[in-house]
């Protein structure tokens, strides 16, 4: 975040308005809040992918790593009920990656 202030190429507003790679930007700084202890703000921005327009090049009719990101951060926290229906939200978007398939898998055995 400091490297990101230092950089004065605009704010953290101005960069994540930005929407033609938005959620992609949103992800990104939803873990690093997450990581630096503000977690209600990183989890408010795993939740806004799901809400914002996809990135450019996006294939799929919504962006399923929104879901599937906010289904790693539930399992990390131990809520699998979340998780669970994060990953099953992110498979009906695109049901081809293996990663969320393994995901939903694992905290199913659980």
């Amino acid at each position: 975040m400091e490297h990101f202030r230092k950089a004065k190429s605009g704010t953290e507003e101005n960069y994540l308005q930005y929407r033609s790679f938005g959620p992609a930007r949103l992800m990104r700084f939803g873990w690093l809040y997450i990581c630096l202890g503000q977690t209600q703000k990183g989890l408010q921005m795993l939740e806004d992918m799901t809400r914002w327009q996809r990135c450019r090049q996006c294939r799929y009719r919504a962006c399923y790593e929104g879901y599937q990101h906010l289904g790693l951060y539930y399992e990390a926290m131990g809520d699998l009920e979340k998780a669970g229906t994060c990953y099953k939200k992110a498979l009906e978007f695109n049901n081809h990656d293996i990663s969320i398939t393994i995901a939903l898998k694992r905290i199913q055995k659980l």
